[in-house]
């Protein structure tokens, strides 16, 4: 590390690492190519348990997954992708499936997608270089079911305007639900470091003074992750309010990953008709109350209602089964093999 603040070497941030250490990840590449990584592996795995960084959280490295990984998967495939992660670390951190799919000792990479969920170009681009290293890949699609026991955390945030690696959160508004009843809610004003334009605080009613005194996002960044806990990330045009907490979390060199339901999507598909999917104008049509639209917490209170309408028909359509939403059922009709989470960073 340069110095004690921290969080990721800075030879994986300028792409030097593989120029100062060639001579050891050359050895070590030219192992696993051979078919002997997987000692290498295990070992550096066991010197590190219970550590943590800005890379792995070293304690939850699935040892099964990794020796079916190294059994079912191509050997030199497998170095081959690691050789492009120490070329390019930050250009290869994201992007990679979902799943890892055994069937009959062999390995395949899922992406996981369900509604409202497209294919990010960096996906796409982990795909390709996976196939391209001999290393099986597919797409799932794939439905969520109803689960009772599932936290859902339905979230709203305003914002200075749509750029979302660019404009900065104003405010957070989080309702947590378990099995259609409101649990709990989460809810603060974010100083954005920057001047609210005048068109956004027209529209959201969130001044310039409202937040100055509002605690920076790294203040809360910590609170808000707790009370996401184990849930469901869900909003209305999800990608959205996800995009900016992931840039948001990036900046503190931090990942925010969690399963993701869109509320307008879930809409679209199980009350289609309507000529817009506005949270306003739904609110307008299925009496829901929005009295203070675009402040976060009221905004997140009525897509938690939308929530709740979806809910109740995927319970319909699936009677007495408890799917569990985010957890996936089913790659393709009629197949069966084991699942097996993959080894990801954090």
């Amino acid at each position: 590390m340069t110095s004690g603040f921290d969080w990721i070497p800075h030879c994986l941030r300028d792409r030097t690492f593989r120029k100062r250490f060639a001579t050891q990840i050359d050895a070590k590449l030219m192992a696993l190519g051979s078919g002997g990584g997987l000692p290498i592996v295990l070992r550096t795995v066991a010197a590190r348990w219970g550590r943590l960084n800005g890379i792995f959280s070293w304690d939850h490295v699935q040892m099964a997954a990794l020796r079916v990984l190294f059994e079912g998967t191509s050997a030199s495939g497998l170095a081959e992708i690691l050789r492009t992660m120490c070329d390019d670390f930050r250009g290869m951190r994201d992007g990679f499936p979902d799943l890892m799919h055994v069937r009959d000792g062999k390995v395949t990479f899922v992406e996981v997608k369900a509604e409202g969920d497209a294919i990010r170009r960096n996906q796409l681009t982990r795909l390709r270089q996976l196939a391209h290293a001999g290393i099986p890949t597919e797409i799932g699609r794939v439905d969520y079911r109803f689960d009772p026991e599932q936290d859902y955390v339905i979230v709203d945030i305003e914002t200075t305007g749509a750029w979302s690696s660019g404009d900065r959160i104003t405010e957070i508004g989080a309702v947590k639900v378990q099995n259609h009843e409101v649990v709990d809610e989460w809810h603060s004003l974010v100083n954005p470091q920057r001047s609210i334009p005048a068109r956004i605080v027209q529209l959201t009613g969130i001044t310039n003074e409202m937040v100055r005194d509002a605690p920076l996002f790294s203040d809360i960044a910590d609170s808000f992750m707790t009370f996401m806990g184990d849930g469901i990330f869900v909003a209305h045009n999800v990608n959205f309010d996800y995009g900016f907490l992931s840039y948001e979390y990036e900046r503190l060199e931090r990942r925010f990953r969690f399963p993701k339901l869109c509320t307008c999507a879930g809409m679209r598909r199980r009350y289609p008709g309507h000529k817009s999917y506005a949270l306003g104008k739904l609110c307008a049509i299925y009496g829901i109350e929005l009295e203070d639209h675009h402040r976060a917490l009221c905004d997140a209170r009525a897509a938690a209602r939308l929530l709740n309408l979806i809910n109740r028909k995927r319970a319909a359509e699936t009677p007495g089964a408890v799917g569990g939403s985010g957890r996936l059922t089913a790659l393709r009709a009629g197949e069966r093999g084991a699942l097996q989470v993959a080894i990801r960073p954090r």
